[in-house]
This record gives C-alpha cells, sequence and structure tokens, in this order.
C-alpha cells in the first residue's frame, strides 16, 4: 500500500513515510486495550471454565485465549459472558503515546480511529468506560515497543482513568468528510488506508497462532 501512502502524503502536505510510522505504531498498540483488569481476569475465567487454566501464568497477559474447536464455540454459549471490548479502549489508552510520536494531528486521529474500529467499523465512544490497566502493563508495552522500534521508541505512558474520560468527551475518531474540505479528506483517506492495513495485519497475526 507504499504507493497509494506515497500519493496521499504529497496531495496533503504531510511528511514523507509519516503513514508508515503511523500504521507501524498502530500495528504496535492495537491491542493495547486488553491490558486492562477486566479483559485480564475474562481471560483467567474463561480458561478455567474450559478446563485449561494450566496455559496461563501467574503476572503474565493475555491477547487471546482458546477458543478455536467446535467445543470450545459450544462451551462459549455455555459460558453466556462476553468478552469484554477493548478495540476503542485500545485507542483511547495510545492517545498521547501516537500525538507525542506523529505530531500531525490528521495522522494521529486517522491512527486512533482504525486502531478503535479494527473489528467494528462503526465503532463509537458512546458505549466506552475508563479502563483500570493491570499491572504489567506499562512495562510490557516498554518492552514491545523497544523490541520494534529499538532507540526510536519513546516511553510508553498511558492516561489514568480520569484523563481517559477527556479523550472519551473529545472528537477522537474521524468522520466522513462535510463540504469537500481537504484536512477531513485525506485524514479519512488516511484513516481508510491504515484500517485496512492493520485488519490484514490482525488477521494474519492471530492465524499464525490458531490451531486448526
Amino acid at each position: 500500500m507504499s504507493w497509494a501512502a506515497k500519493k496521499l502524503e504529497i496531495r496533503a502536505g504531510w511528511p514523507e513515510g509519516i503513514l508508515a510510522k503511523a500504521l507501524r505504531l498502530a500495528l504496535i498498540l492495537h491491542d493495547t486495550g486488553k491490558l486492562n483488569r477486566e479483559w485480564q481476569q475474562w481471560v483467567q475465567d474463561w480458561q478455567e471454565f474450559i478446563g485449561a487454566n494450566h496455559s496461563i501464568a501467574v503476572g503474565q497477559a493475555y491477547a487471546h485465549t482458546d477458543n478455536y474447536t467446535t467445543e470450545h464455540r459450544e462451551r462459549a454459549r455455555q459460558f453466556k459472558r462476553k468478552r469484554p471490548s477493548h478495540a476503542v479502549e485500545g485507542a483511547i489508552l495510545a492517545a498521547p503515546y501516537l500525538t507525542d510520536c506523529l505530531k500531525v494531528q490528521e495522522i494521529v486521529i486517522a491512527a486512533l480511529t482504525a486502531i478503535a474500529r479494527h473489528h467494528t467499523p462503526d465503532a463509537g465512544m458512546d458505549k466506552v468506560q475508563a479502563v483500570q490497566l493491570e499491572a504489567g502493563a506499562v512495562e510490557r508495552s516498554r518492552r514491545l515497543l523497544h523490541h520494534f522500534l529499538g532507540d526510536e521508541a519513546k516511553l510508553a505512558a498511558f492516561p489514568n482513568v480520569s484523563e481517559q474520560r477527556g479523550f472519551i468527551d473529545s472528537s477522537l475518531l474521524a468522520q466522513p468528510p462535510l463540504g469537500g474540505k481537504p484536512k477531513e479528506e485525506a485524514q479519512y483517506l488516511a484513516y481508510l488506508l491504515l484500517a485496512r492495513a492493520l485488519r490484514l495485519a490482525d488477521q494474519r497475526g492471530t492465524s499464525a497462532g490458531t490451531v486448526r
């Protein structure tokens, strides 16, 4: 998708390569919303329910669970507990970091919207609640960023509950452009490009760990 990204950067007057940078950060941080206590408790409860809690370790955090087989799907109906949401929450948690790294507001909003909607294309702020991070969230994210970005990685810092509420009340997500405003149009096109790339990468990464 680099050709489309380059053309869009030229058209919008953005720094060369900023969309690739935004995508890289979005890929690394898109599941940050799973580093909250409610998600991690759900993981433990589900694994215990299916008799597979031996596969999780105390003090670790998990983005995925054992739910690949027909039996698991049947057990899910018995479990009767939905997974906690994480995508929009992850965008809120990543907002200060992406703002610091990317600088360009339209790109920040585009990347955050791609994270917020990497599962649901119409996800919004209406049902989102501030989350309590699990104990190792900052350190886990710091190691992840350093692994992929090396010396370019900045120190991960996530908003606390009151700061998260401020983001929830703000216009954090890109909207379809109205009236043909160039900046809004470029921002929305950037979101579409980033969302497509992030979704494909997420599917590929998840399938790599699937037991078939």
